[in-house]
């Protein structure tokens, strides 16, 4: 069977308009099933060049990787984690996403524990690699609307982005989007999103129990 051409592969009217004729590629998961079971995100991590941004709930998928994140790390990779706060000052955002958006997730309770361990396990990666790398986190202080995360933007052959769209109801029916260098202005885009976000997020301050790492 002849293998088909990239425009033979598309569905035309989706491309119909496109006045440069460039086709921005992405591939579509259309839940956290096949996110879970047909990508590797350790492979990604362990891809990555010069930095890797993650905007996330908890970071679960991130934190329970410490051993790929610190080799990273040790590599000169810079990771920048901006994460739900769940502190008092947030309640009324958290409770929203999760009334929600949040169906088998575990409940505030759960992802309240588990952003604690979350701060737990990345201040303590900072100390561990404070001399070779470089880990930060702030928390971020809104309403939350999609998790995504942004590996070496601008490098033509590592970059790489990942968006996670939220679905209203039971948050295992999320379907995600990852591109790469076929769609640069997508990742160009989401890093420019991450950024604006950053600034307008909080110091890490101990905000969720934890006192700050001296």
């Amino acid at each position: 069977m002849p293998l088909l051409s990239r425009r033979q592969r598309v569905t035309p009217t989706v491309f119909a308009t496109g006045g440069s004729h460039a086709y921005q590629v992405a591939r579509c998961l259309p839940d956290r099933h096949a996110l879970v079971t047909e990508t590797d995100l350790v492979s990604a991590i362990e891809q990555s060049q010069r930095t890797f941004d993650v905007l996330a709930v908890t970071g679960t998928s991130f934190y329970v990787n410490t051993e790929v994140l610190s080799e990273a790390v040790r590599r000169g990779v810079r990771f920048r984690f901006l994460l739900m706060d769940h502190s008092e000052s947030n309640r009324a955002n958290v409770e929203t996403y999760f009334r929600f958006c949040g169906s088998h997730g575990g409940g505030i309770d759960a992802s309240t524990s588990t952003s604690k361990l979350a701060e737990a396990t990345l201040r303590r990666l900072q100390t561990e690699n404070s001399q070779t790398g470089k880990i930060e986190l702030r928390w971020w202080r809104g309403p939350f609307i999609n998790s995504f995360w942004i590996r070496d933007a601008g490098e033509v052959r590592s970059g790489m982005g990942h968006l996670e769209i939220t679905f209203f109801g039971d948050q295992m029916l999320n379907p995600s989007v990852r591109f790469g260098n076929l769609s640069p202005g997508l990742i160009v885009s989401l890093q420019q999103q991450f950024e604006y976000l950053w600034e307008r997020s909080s110091p890490a301050d101990g905000a969720n129990g934890l006192k700050p790492a001296p």
